[in-house]
This record gives structure tokens, C-alpha cells and sequence, in this order.
């Protein structure tokens, strides 16, 4: 499954230039791009305009699994990031990854837009963890948040992401969470990421290359003999996860 694309999930965000409701379509795929409303929407749109990868994903993920129903990834929303299982859709406010990099300024600086779309990155790989298992009926879960963000590892390294580079991502969604207001665009629909999950998620990202434990360890505050045991657990995690996917990938 590794081999299936190298395609980042930031790219079907692109074609959020236009100016009205625009779509892309693949197999059981559909993604919707609203209308920007700032200039800092439109420059992190615009920053992605050259990828020349607006639907590769969606091709991607459609070429690669069978869903008994169309899901939409919508963005522009006004409340998210958050699934929809009634109408099974995604909802992704533009401005959600701004709120998280805690960037208030018109423009952005370049650090701030790279934590953003790491930040949009992860969440939709999250968000449409939570739609699959809806979907493909994995059952009710005890923690499903926790297991949206193991699948969410697990899809963001097979679709061709490293392990380390997730690692930023993940620690502006735990340390700056809490520091989010409730009534913004979030419209506090998503769980805070819990100290434990947070160690958890950073464990499967180290454990997918046991050569940076130690860097993910130094950059989360986690000692690395804590870490050790990772490169199995991930392992475990991988061979459980796929396995479960298995019967709807499309030969």
C-alpha cells in the first residue's frame, strides 16, 4: 500500500481559488472548495496554485478504497473540523488551521503558513479517518478519537509521508488546542488532544523510523526510553489497521 501515492493531502485544497463552489470528483470521492473570505485564505490557496497536484489525492484515495457512499471533503465550512456521518461529509473551515498557528495578522509570515497547512495536513488525514470508519462499519470503538489518529498515522505514512515530518503538525494541535476559542470557526467540534494522546500519536510517528526517535523525542519532551518500545507498536499498529482496510482496497 506504500506504493500507492506520494501525493500530500494538502494538495486538494488548491482549487479553493476560484470564486464560487467548485468540485472534484474521484470514484467515491467528492471534494467542494467555498469561496475564500480573507487574504490570508486566499495566500494559503495561492501558495499551493503551482503543485499542480489539486486533485491527485482524491484520485488517489479513489483509485484506492471502495466506500458504500460518496464522501465529501468540504471546504469553506463555517463550523469544523468536524465529520458529518448523516450527510457524510468533512467540514473544514479555511480559517481552522490559522486559529491553531495563532496567527492574527493579515498576511502570513512563512513559518505560520508552513504550521498551517501541516496543521490542515494532518487534520484532514484525521478527520477522514473518522469518516472511514463510519463508513466501512468498523464498529462501535472506545476511544474513537484516539483510533482516528492511530489510522491517521498509519494512512499519512502509507500515502508516502514521513513519520518525523508529522511531528510539528501534531504538537501545534496539542499545545495551542486549549488556547482556541469555543464560538471560533472550530466551533469547539473537535476534542482537545489529551497529554496522553498526544504521547501516544508521537510514539507511532517515532516508532514508523526508529533512526529519529531521539529527534521526535527532543521535540515533544518525551524521554527516549520511553520511545523505545515504538518501532513495535507501530508494527502492530500498521499490520492491525491495514488489515482491517484489506477487504475494501480496490485491486
Amino acid at each position: 500500500m506504500r506504493n500507492l501515492s506520494k501525493t500530500l493531502f494538502i494538495a486538494i485544497i488548491v482549487l479553493g481559488l476560484v470564486s464560487a463552489w467548485t468540485s472534484a470528483y474521484a470514484s467515491d470521492f467528492r471534494v467542494l472548495f467555498g469561496e475564500t473570505e480573507t487574504e490570508r485564505e486566499s495566500q494559503l490557496l495561492e501558495s499551493l496554485k503551482n503543485s499542480g497536484q489539486a486533485t491527485a489525492l482524491v484520485r488517489s484515495l479513489g483509485a484506492s478504497i471502495a466506500l458504500p457512499r460518496v464522501l465529501t471533503i468540504q471546504f469553506g465550512a463555517k463550523r469544523g473540523a468536524i465529520y458529518d456521518p448523516e450527510s457524510a461529509t468533512i467540514h473544514i473551515p479555511y480559517s481552522f488551521a490559522f486559529e491553531l498557528v495563532g496567527s492574527e495578522g493579515e498576511m502570513l509570515e512563512e513559518q505560520a503558513l508552513v504550521a498551517a497547512i501541516g496543521v490542515l495536513t494532518f487534520t484532514l488525514y484525521h478527520e477522514i479517518s473518522h469518516a472511514l470508519f463510519d463508513l466501512l462499519d468498523l464498529g462501535p470503538l472506545a476511544d474513537e478519537e484516539e483510533a482516528a489518529d492511530a489510522l491517521a498515522a498509519v494512512l499519512a505514512i502509507e500515502f508516502g509521508h514521513a513519520g518525523s515530518t508529522l511531528v510539528a503538525a501534531t504538537t501545534v494541535l496539542h499545545t495551542r488546542q486549549n488556547t482556541v476559542d469555543a464560538a471560533g470557526t472550530s466551533g469547539g467540534t473537535q476534542r482537545i488532544m489529551s497529554s496522553g494522546r498526544y504521547r501516544r500519536l508521537m510514539c507511532w510517528l517515532a516508532g514508523s523510523e526508529p533512526e529519529h526517535l531521539s529527534e521526535v523525542a527532543a521535540h515533544a519532551g518525551i524521554p527516549v526510553q520511553s520511545l523505545e518500545s515504538c518501532p513495535s507498536q507501530y508494527q502492530e499498529l500498521r499490520t492491525s489497521l491495514l488489515t482491517w482496510l484489506e477487504p475494501h482496497l480496490i485491486r
